[in-house]
């Protein structure tokens, strides 16, 4: 692949209009490579012609792997013949491809005129993707344009769908590992189409639970559960009563609880009891399944499913809990689980930071932001850089450079918890620098944002209210700052939030001192029942408690 690619870079354009840059490199059942690329013998010849009927004319070519950076084209003027229908009569093994053609008379096509000749097709890895994609992004460019330029044709969406399911499926799932959810909807909805177009209601099933997931990153929570009651249907609907049905009910239940329990409600209790009994339905399936790839296959998603468990233990406050089962996960986790390896390796660091093990914090970002740059995975770089530029204001360290680079991501891949926490931590900086009129701006926007599906997001809602009270207090509006402060102490007191409840409780106080006021004795007598449950040692650190607004 990367030969491929380093090919790529040596093409040649004809003339001055952008061209894209291709390489190719076969690799025979001897394992004997021959390279090429776009222009290298002639002007404007296509690199898979060169290496076909030019380098290897009177070579055997079959049973060989191919791997090309742009999707063979299907149509050339007459006579010459299109490079897919050249690779079909060598009768190559497989062809890997490094990006689809963004002309929309050929994307897709190729792939499935190869894959109607028998010949496997597959994708470069993701990382690898984006290095094509952006080596050809003039020729991806100027595509763009003609298509925004002239009218559609009524045979466009035909064209758009043209891959088959197995492939859309692929890139759905690609698009999900990369964090760009946008992209994996779009192919999720292709795979769905396919699936119900064919009567697979199980594949369907598998689809629309994708396409749920998605959704949930990105904040559209009622479209999430849309998705996710589809998907539990059309599992049921195709009667399959085995273990691959049974563990997708599964998958499908625990996303509901994440998506209405934890993100909607931010009710993160409720959210452990329900898995609880997630629980307990896996090891019921567990005992009723003896085959081992079963086995191993339950065993990874009750890993899974304990991640999603140590992450509500830190929104609870349990932080020592919640490091200790995240260290555990990242030890447990073989060592070809890399992406929820650094997953974990960002649980810990979070749990961490929130200890005041700073140090550690520091060393398990740098773990988990490594492979979040090298995979690449936009969803876990956003976290990664969001976390970090919090640490950076609990020190006293300009966060803006984090900041800057956290909003980059953010724009890249449309998630919408990365721009509510990009707003919420700026926010927090402004304070900071004692600009109340920015941060109320600021805490104004994300407060707006949490509204997902016209009703507010869970916990961040109540970050949103807590960051405006704070600017209206320091800013000197008080009467303003009470109001939004007791409905920040109501929402974490509701949610379980620990440090939220004592955020706010503090800043209460210092309403009251400075107005010689009192707060009700109910409340007193309420306030100190939950603060003495709050300032349990594995729950907070002093330092965190008064440094960290967000």
């Amino acid at each position: 692949m990367l030969m491929a690619i380093n090919e790529a870079r040596k093409s040649e354009s004809e003339d001055v209009r952008a061209h894209p840059k291709v390489g190719v490199v076969v690799v025979s059942p001897d394992g004997y490579t021959t390279t090429g690329h776009r222009g290298e013998l002639k002007a404007g010849e296509h690199a898979e012609y060169t290496v076909l009927e030019r380098k290897l004319k009177d070579a055997t070519v079959a049973g060989s792997t191919v791997y090309v950076t742009l999707e063979p084209c299907t149509t050339r003027n007459h006579p010459k013949i299109p490079c897919a229908a050249r690779l079909a009569e060598r009768r190559v093994r497989s062809v890997r491809i490094g990006m689809l053609d963004p002309d929309g008379r050929i994307s897709g096509r190729g792939v499935r005129r190869l894959r109607a000749a028998g010949i496997e097709v597959h994708f470069f890895d993701p990382d690898l993707m984006d290095q094509v994609e952006e080596l050809n992004r003039d020729f991806i460019r100027a595509r763009t344009a003609e298509e925004q330029v002239h009218e559609t044709s009524p045979s466009a969406p035909e064209e758009a769908a043209a891959l088959d399911r197995e492939a859309c499926e692929y890139l759905a799932k690609t698009y999900s590992s990369r964090g760009e959810h946008r992209r994996a909807i779009e192919w999720g909805l292709r795979a769905l189409q396919h699936s119900k177009r064919d009567g697979l209601p199980g594949q369907a099933g598998k689809a629309a639970l994708l396409i749920a997931q998605q959704c949930r990153h990105q904040g559209r929570f009622d479209e999430a559960l849309r998705y996710y009651a589809q998907a539990e249907q059309s599992i049921r609907d195709s009667g399959a009563q085995g273990f691959e049905a049974r563990t997708d009910l599964l998958r499908i239940s625990a996303g509901r609880i994440m998506t209405e329990n934890f993100l909607v409600l931010g009710d993160s209790n409720a959210a452990l009891h329900a898995y609880e009994a997630i629980d307990r339905e896996l090891e019921d399936l567990r005992a009723s399944n003896s085959d081992r790839s079963a086995s191993d296959w339950l065993h990874l998603y009750e890993l899974h499913l304990r991640r999603q468990q140590a992450e509500l233990y830190r929104q609870v406050g349990l932080y020592s809990d919640s490091f200790q089962l995240f260290d555990e996960l990242y030890h447990n986790y073989s060592y070809i689980e890399v992406a929820p390896k650094a997953w974990s390796l960002l649980g810990k660091a979070e749990a961490a930071r929130m200890l005041g093990r700073t140090e550690e914090a520091l060393e398990s970002y740098k773990g988990a932001e490594n492979f979040a740059s090298n995979a690449p995975d936009l969803r876990l770089l956003a976290r990664v850089l969001r976390n970090r530029a919090e640490l950076a204001r609990s020190q006293g360290r300009d966060p803006v450079p984090i900041l800057e680079e956290f909003e980059k991501v953010v724009k890249k891949n449309d998630y919408l918890y990365g721009r509510i926490y990009f707003l919420l931590i700026r926010g927090g900086h402004e304070l900071d620098v004692e600009a109340y009129s920015s941060a109320i701006s600021s805490f104004h926007e994300a407060r707006t944002l949490c509204r997902a599906d016209g009703r507010p997001i869970g916990t961040e809602a109540v970050h949103a209210v807590l960051g405006l009270a704070e600017a209206y207090r320091l800013s000197g509006q008080l009467s303003e700052a009470e109001s939004l402060l007791r409905q920040a102490r109501d929402g974490y007191s509701r949610k379980g939030i620990a440090w939220g409840y004592l955020r706010a409780t503090l800043a209460l106080t210092s309403i009251s001192d400075s107005s010689e006021t009192r707060m009700p004795e109910s409340e007193e007598r309420a306030d100190a029942s939950f603060l003495q449950f709050v300032t349990q040692p594995q729950r907070v650190s002093s330092r965190t408690v008064f440094v960290n607004l967000l």
